[in-house]
This record gives structure tokens, sequence and C-alpha cells, in this order.
């Protein structure tokens, strides 16, 4: 299995910054270093959809949970505990 590619748009998705990785571990040290704060907000907004049941969540509570979780001090159980920690999650009609 050729696990080689070249991974761009880290930032935003017309940016042309190509990454290019030989194996599995390559993406994920691109993703860890040059991607970890737009793969960190992509894994909030996910886990946010999932546990508001919803297909957008609310932009500013999405932006509030981002700022709060670090992801390269915390765990997803950080994550986790930053969303039903927050006003929008705990007053949910």
């Amino acid at each position: 299995m050729d696990a080689s590619g070249t991974i761009s748009g880290l930032m935003r998705m017309t940016d042309d910054d190509a990454h290019m990785f030989f194996d599995l571990k390559g993406l994920s040290d691109i993703l860890a270093n040059e991607g970890l704060q737009p793969t960190s907000a992509c894994v909030a907004e996910q886990f946010q959809r999932m546990m508001d049941g919803i297909a957008e969540p609310d932009a500013c509570a999405l932006a509030n949970t981002v700022s709060r979780w670090n992801p390269a001090a915390n765990s997803i159980k950080d994550l986790w505990v930053e969303i039903v920690a927050s006003q929008t999650f705990m007053q949910r009609q």
C-alpha cells in the first residue's frame, strides 16, 4: 500500500502550501505541527456537531470552545469537558 501523498490548504482550502508525506506517521507529523490549529478546530467542530445534535453548531460557541481547548496540552477528554460545560450545551432546548 502506498501511503504517500501531499496535503495542502491547511489554513484555508485555497492555500497552496503543499506538504509531502511518505507514510501515515509523516501525515500525522504534518497535522500535529503545521496543521495543529486548523486540525484542532475541525476536531472541535465535529465533536460540537455530534454533542449538540445539529449540523451547523453556533459559530460563537464553537470559537469559545476552540479558544479554551489547547490541544498541545490537553486531551480529547478535555475537549468534551469544554463542550458540555459550555453555556450553549447546558442551556439548549
